[in-house]
């Protein structure tokens, strides 16, 4: 609320309460003095009647009684008369009045109240007899109107009520003269500083005499020339600042062409050492590849042991070469932008299979299990890169066998999100090698840097091989990804958009006639690989107790060297023994004939491998050769 309205409310309401309190007092005082004075009338007018109103009734003159009671009832404001014995019974009535009959009525009860009359209430008595007798005759009850009284009080009600309107008209024009006077100089502050709000100084307050409003006045006025002050000693600054960001954005400006004229000539400098590089990876692969060459050319010739190991030395040497130059070769790529892919029909599953197959001689020198698992979900054929999918899991294949020393290297491709003409697929790297940090897995994908610098002179390498697949993925719309602890191996998963023409299943590739076949394989994740692969190929697996078509037995390298304790177990069996050996072929294959070997295959098996190398031992005859036990075999299974 407005000071100046708290003001005039003050001024209006305080006298104009003040005033009708007292008005209100002044009526009830003048209404209770009519009314005692009503009743002092009429105490005296039946005194004055009494003695003969007394000796009427004791001698029973109705006319006597009506006679007085006649000039009570004349007296003005009375209504009503009633006379009644000590037992409570009517002598005499006159007026509309009928008050309750009761003999209860006493002296004390002069004054009932009733809602619209006066009720006087008075013993009838001979004051004579009354000395000699000592009883009433009756009572006699006056009731008298106070309808002159009601509309005396309301004259004064409403002659009070326009004195006190006349007097708040007055309060009011009073209350609001005086608030504009007295209000005046807080109006004329307040206009001030709403113009000091919109920045107009130049004004100034009058300052008069020595009271609050003058010094209220006097403080306003210094205030204003302390911010005029300011505001100037702030203009200087910033034109000062203005002045000095005109000097410093020159400075910038001439900054910014000699930054952008080194940054040309850093991507000149960039674009001439990819060429160069470009080039002279060309050039170097020329002769490297005419040494490979001819390095296996000479292998193929006769060569002692010692000459043999070196040739081997200068072919891994040749080959480590040839990997670092392409990796240099598809950096220069990527930075210069110039890495185009392309989109063919492929499938993925002798893709992986060559990957593993590349990487098998390695993982063989350290016993380690390779195993591709393709899932049945992932279609046969899509569209997509398979020359840099390769290098991808090359890469990441080749780490995960280059930092693992014992157990294996799975290899899982699968699908996400099929649905429709295109789906993601999804390829993860496990391994059970020494596992990384969550620092050395911040280090990863960079160029020239590996998870743990210290191992670089131990395990060898560039540095570049996951970080230009990670540029591959990201480049071919996916995402790359790594899950590694200390001790407990990696798993690196990386996904890319594929377009399908079909999301059914893969067909299987060959339909058998329920053959029995007994699976020894000591190495859980091949076992129950190759268990779902024969099932799928309508092959049951039976134990080698059960007379089984044929036995597929895996052997390590170590095992090579007990050939004689397996021949005693397979030379005996009546069925032909597949052998899958997780070491490279040896030379003298023909020779495990003699220990109940029929065939020999290296792991890692491949699907085309396995069904031929089955086909093959199942539609041949039995190692006896003995055709009445084929018969006899045959009937019993009927």
């Amino acid at each position: 609320m407005l000071l100046r309205t708290r003001f005039q409310l003050a001024l209006l309401l305080l006298p104009l309460a003040t005033s009708l309190l007292f008005s209100l007092y002044v009526v009830d005082r003048e209404i209770s003095r009519e009314r005692t004075a009503m009743m002092q009338r009429l105490q005296a007018s039946v005194q004055a009647i009494m003695p003969g109103l007394a000796n009427a009734a004791l001698e029973a003159d109705d006319q006597r009684l009506h006679e007085l009671a006649q000039m009570l009832i004349d007296q003005r404001d009375v209504r009503g008369l009633t006379l009644r014995t000590p037992e409570g019974g009517t002598l005499l009535h006159m007026g509309p009045s009928q008050r309750p009959q009761t003999s209860s009525l006493l002296e004390s009860d002069a004054y009932p109240q009733a809602p619209d009359a006066l009720v006087l209430v008075t013993p009838v008595i001979d004051p004579w007899r009354e000395a000699r007798r000592g009883d009433r005759i009756s009572w006699l009850i006056l009731e008298a109107s106070d309808t002159r009284i009601v509309l005396h009080r309301y004259q004064l009600l409403v002659g009070y009520g326009l004195a006190n309107l006349v007097f708040g008209l007055a309060l009011l024009l009073f209350a609001y003269h005086a608030s504009r006077r007295m209000l005046q100089p807080f109006h004329d502050l307040g206009e001030a500083m709403t113009r000091l709000a919109r920045g107009e100084t130049h004004q100034r307050l009058p300052v008069q005499g020595n009271d609050d409003m003058s010094e209220l006045a006097e403080h306003y006025n210094l205030s204003v020339e302390q911010l005029k002050r300011a505001r100037e000693d702030m203009q200087d600054q910033i034109d000062q600042t203005t002045r000095d960001l005109h000097e410093s954005m020159e400075t910038v400006e001439i900054k910014n062409i000699e930054l952008d004229m080194a940054r040309r000539k850093a991507l000149e400098a960039n674009r001439i050492k990819s060429e160069f590089l470009a080039n002279m990876s060309h050039e170097i692969r020329t002769p490297l590849n005419g040494i490979i060459g001819f390095s296996n050319l000479l292998g193929r010739s006769d060569l002692d042991n010692r000459q043999r190991d070196w040739l081997g030395h200068m072919q891994n040497a040749s080959s480590s070469l040839m990997s670092l130059i392409n990796d240099i070769l598809d950096f220069s790529k990527i930075e210069a932008g110039k890495l185009e892919l392309e989109k063919v029909q492929m499938d993925i599953e002798p893709l992986i299979e060559e990957v593993l197959a590349m990487h098998a001689p390695e993982a063989h020198r350290k016993h380690l299990h390779l195993l591709g698992l393709v899932y049945d979900d992932v279609p046969q054929r899509f569209e997509g890169d398979p020359l840099r999918i390769k290098q991808v899991v090359t890469n990441l294949v080749a780490n995960a066998v280059k930092f693992t020393e014992q157990g294996e290297v799975i290899v899982r491709v699968m699908v996400d999100d099929l649905s429709g003409s295109s789906t993601r697929l999804k390829i993860a790297v496990a391994d059970t090698g020494i596992g990384m940090d969550s620092a050395q897995r911040n280090r990863l994908f960079q160029a020239f840097s590996q998870g743990d610098p210290s191992r670089a002179r131990q395990f060898g390498g560039t540095g570049l091989g996951l970080m230009i697949s990670k540029r591959l993925v990201e480049q071919m719309g996916g995402e790359i990804q790594v899950e590694s602890l200390p001790g407990h191996g990696s798993t690196f998963l990386f996904s890319v958009p594929v377009a399908v023409s079909s999301i059914e299943e893969r067909p299987r590739e060959i339909v058998f006639d329920h053959q029995r076949i007994c699976l020894i394989e000591p190495h859980p994740a091949t076992r129950r690989a190759l268990s779902y692969l024969l099932s799928r190929w309508s092959l049951d697996l039976v134990g080698i107790e059960e007379q089984p078509d044929l036995v597929v037995v895996a052997l390590e390298s170590r095992d090579l060297k007990r050939l004689e304790e397996w021949s005693q177990r397979l030379k005996h069996l009546p069925c032909r023994v597949l052998c899958l050996l997780n070491a490279p072929l040896p030379a003298n294959i023909e020779d495990l004939q003699q220990y109940g070997i029929d065939e020999l295959l290296s792991k890692p098996v491949t699907r085309l491998q396995m069904r031929h190398k089955l086909a093959n031992l199942l539609h041949s005859p039995r190692r006896d050769g003995d055709a009445e036990h084929d018969a006899q075999v045959r009937d019993g299974r009927r």
